[in-house]
């Protein structure tokens, strides 16, 4: 091993205090029920079908209660295959068409 790699990698190792995580994790608000449908707008909800972090029933939860709690607004559910956690990243394409697709009716309709 290069023993100058070594040292660079050991420094760093321990320069990361993960308050960026941190910072994030502290301001993070879960979903509740009572909070829905303060959510005037339409949803589109999309998740790899291999998606173990936010695992695609997890979203049909929150669409089934997307729907429920705001019947006024539109809510799209897409499970992606061959993808996971993070499907924006593995199938830019796909998600980007699906999103396209969704501002553009959206944007169509004035519902913004």
């Amino acid at each position: 091993l290069d023993s100058l790699l070594v040292e660079r990698i050991a420094a760093k190792q321990g320069s990361n205090a993960m308050h960026i995580c941190k910072s994030f994790y502290m301001q993070m608000e879960w979903v509740i029920p009572e909070t829905i449908q303060k959510v005037d707008a339409d949803v589109v909800l999309v998740v790899g079908e291999g998606d173990k972090m936010l695992p695609p029933h997890n979203a049909a939860c929150l669409a089934d209660l997307l729907r429920t709690q705001r019947p006024q607004r539109e809510t799209e559910l897409f499970v992606l295959s061959n993808s996971s956690h993070q499907v924006m990243q593995e199938l830019p394409s796909e998600v980007n068409k699906l999103l396209d697709t969704f501002v553009v009716r959206t944007l169509k309709t004035r519902r913004v």
